[in-house]
């Protein structure tokens, strides 16, 4: 996932954290919401803290209790996304595997993950951004 091009390496002064944030999302590091830059406040916008508050849950809990974050086999851009709209990440640990999808599309584009022939009975698909289970579809 490539990063917009900023003066100095981060982006403080921004009132659009979006980009910085999924990028932080889909390597498995973390984002500083520096919020006051040296005693001038400059709080993140709503639909970014939201963002960061979501993308926070996930890596406490993917990476903090599973590990999955600092997995051994860490492969961005996985070839089960080929074809697809969207970025992602694979984190696998043993029989543990997380994919971290990023849709920068403009629209609710589905983003499809070609998990064809690796599927095995008992497999849970969770949508970790907005709650729910996911039900795979054979195409």
């Amino acid at each position: 996932l490539a990063l917009p091009s900023c003066d100095a390496g981060c982006e403080r002064w921004s009132e659009d954290h979006t980009v910085f944030i999924l990028t932080a999302y889909f390597n498995g590091v973390g984002f500083v919401s520096w919020e006051n830059v040296w005693g001038t406040w400059n709080g993140m916008v709503q639909r970014d803290a939201e963002l960061l508050r979501r993308v926070a849950t996930i890596q406490r809990y993917m990476g903090g209790k599973l590990k999955l974050l600092s997995a051994p086999e860490f492969q961005p851009f996985p070839r089960e996304l080929n074809g697809t709209t969207g970025y992602g990440a694979r984190f696998t640990r043993g029989s543990q595997e997380l994919f971290a999808l990023v849709n920068l599309a403009k629209s609710d584009d589905t983003i499809a993950l070609n998990v064809s022939g690796r599927v095995a009975v008992g497999w849970l698909f969770r949508d970790c951004y907005n709650g729910g289970r996911l039900r795979p579809t054979a195409r």
